[in-house]
C-alpha cells in the first residue's frame, strides 16, 4: 500500500474493461480464417443497419469499401456485417481462442467476461463484434496483437526469465504454453490491414506513426463500465500495435482510463502515447528502421582507399 492509502496493483492484469474497436481485429481475423471474407472484398456499408430485428446501429462512414478499409476507418456497421457471417457460436469460440477469459494465474488477475451464447440478446453479436458487452484486461488485448505479430501463434506471456541457483547459474523457467490460433497467411493479411490503420487516408491511427518505421495497430474507444452500468461521460481509450509491421519485433498496448482533457477518442488520446513508448523502445532495442533515411539514420561513410605509394 502506498503512503496515500491507495493499493498498488498491476492494472494491465487486474483491470478488465470493454476494449472497444481493438476487438475488431479478432472479428476480422476469425472471418478471414473461416474463409468468409477477403481483404479486398468490397462491402456496401449502409448508414443504418439492424441485426435480425435489433435496434438500428448507425454508421459514421457509410458507403462501399473493402474489408481492409473497414479496419482502417474502424467501421462499426461494416464489422457487424462481417460478424453476421460468423454467427454467435463461431464468434464466441474465436474470442476464446484469442485468449479472452482465460486466466494466466497472475496475482490479482481479472480474466474478463464473455457471456455464454445462450445468454446473448439480439444486440449481443453486433456489439461484442466491436468490443462492447465483452471485457478483457490489457495483457489479454496485447496478446491478440502479439498473436498476429507472431504469425498467428499465441504464446503465454512470460514475466520471469529464470532463477539463479546456489551455483550462480541461470535456471530457465519452464517453456511457455503455445498454440496456433490462425494461419500465417491470415496473420499476414491482418498485419497489412493494421498497417493501413496508421498510413491509409481516413485511418484512425495516423498519430501512432513513427518516422522511418512501418507501424501497425488499432484504435479502440469505449464507454467505461462501473458496477454493471455505463458511466456518463467516462471513456477508456486504447491503442495496441507493433513494429515493424511486416516483421514485428515489439508489441505495445496503451490504455487511457478516463481521459480528462480534450477528446476521448483513442486516435487522439492513446495513439500519441503508444507512439512515444514504441519510439523509445525501438531505439532502446536497436530495431533497424524500415526506411533509414526517413528515420534520420546517416549511412556509414564509404571508406576512402589509401593512396598507393609511387614506385621508386
Amino acid at each position: 500500500m502506498r503512503p496515500d492509502g491507495a493499493i498498488d496493483r498491476n492494472r494491465a492484469v487486474s483491470d478488465a474493461y470493454e476494449p472497444g474497436s481493438v476487438q475488431k481485429v479478432v472479428t476480422v481475423a476469425a472471418a478471414l480464417e473461416e474463409g468468409l471474407i477477403e481483404p479486398d472484398e468490397v462491402v456496401d456499408v449502409p448508414a443504418s443497419w439492424s441485426y435480425r430485428g435489433s435496434r438500428p446501429f448507425s454508421e459514421q462512414h457509410p458507403g462501399r469499401m473493402t474489408v481492409a478499409e473497414l479496419m482502417a476507418r474502424s467501421s462499426n456497421v461494416g464489422t457487424m456485417m462481417v460478424a453476421d457471417r460468423l454467427g454467435p457460436e463461431r464468434l464466441h469460440d474465436w474470442i476464446g481462442r484469442f485468449g479472452y477469459t482465460r486466466p494466466l494465474g497472475l496475482p490479482g488477475e481479472n480474466a474478463g467476461l464473455l457471456p455464454a451464447v445462450a445468454d446473448w440478446s439480439n444486440t449481443s453479436l453486433p456489439t461484442i463484434a466491436i468490443g462492447h458487452g465483452v471485457s478483457a484486461n490489457l495483457l489479454q488485448v496485447t496478446g491478440v496483437f502479439a498473436t498476429i505479430a507472431r504469425g498467428g501463434e499465441w504464446v503465454a506471456p512470460t514475466l520471469v526469465r529464470g532463477t539463479i541457483g546456489p551455483d550462480g547459474r541461470l535456471q530457465p523457467s519452464a517453456a511457455p504454453e503455445r498454440r496456433r490460433v490462425v494461419s500465417e497467411e491470415t496473420a499476414a493479411q491482418v498485419r497489412e490491414m493494421l498497417a493501413g490503420v496508421v498510413t491509409d487516408e481516413g485511418g484512425t491511427g495516423e498519430r501512432a506513426g513513427i518516422e522511418g518505421y512501418d507501424v501497425a495497430g488499432k484504435t479502440g474507444t469505449a464507454r467505461k463500465v462501473t458496477d454493471g452500468r455505463y458511466e456518463d461521460g467516462a471513456y477508456i481509450s486504447t491503442f495496441a500495435g507493433f513494429a515493424p509491421a511486416e516483421d514485428p519485433e515489439l508489441v505495445v498496448a496503451v490504455m487511457v482510463d478516463e481521459p480528462r482533457e480534450g477528446s476521448y477518442y483513442a486516435g487522439q488520446v492513446a495513439a500519441p502515447v503508444f507512439q512515444d513508448v514504441l519510439r523509445f523502445a525501438l531505439t532502446h532495442e536497436r530495431v533497424a528502421p524500415t526506411d533509414p533515411v526517413e528515420a534520420g539514420v546517416q549511412p556509414a561513410p564509404t571508406p576512402t582507399p589509401s593512396a598507393t605509394p609511387a614506385a621508386p
